[in-house]
């Protein structure tokens, strides 16, 4: 499934986008799918969602890296013990 087919992308699911104002750099912007703005099936550049985050844009990359498991950069380990 890629991300410019609409049937691939779903509310709640992790993605990774690119908004419109970082769309020259490529910046992404990671989080979870509020909703779907793009109503047809496909479309080239990606679909166009709203993050939980208020934050909108084309999806590049679903499930993106990282996003799940929240302790994986260490934060949060003992310390101060």
């Amino acid at each position: 499934a890629r991300a410019t087919m609409r049937a691939a992308v779903t509310v709640g699911s992790v993605v990774s986008i690119v908004q419109k104002a970082h769309q020259a750099s490529g910046e992404r912007t990671e989080g979870v799918v509020l909703r779907l703005l793009t109503r047809s099936e496909h479309h080239p550049r990606g679909i166009k969602v709203e993050l939980t985050s208020g934050v909108v844009g084309r999806v590049q990359e679903l499930g993106a890296a990282g996003a799940a498991d929240g302790a994986a950069d260490g934060s949060g380990s003992g310390a101060g013990t």
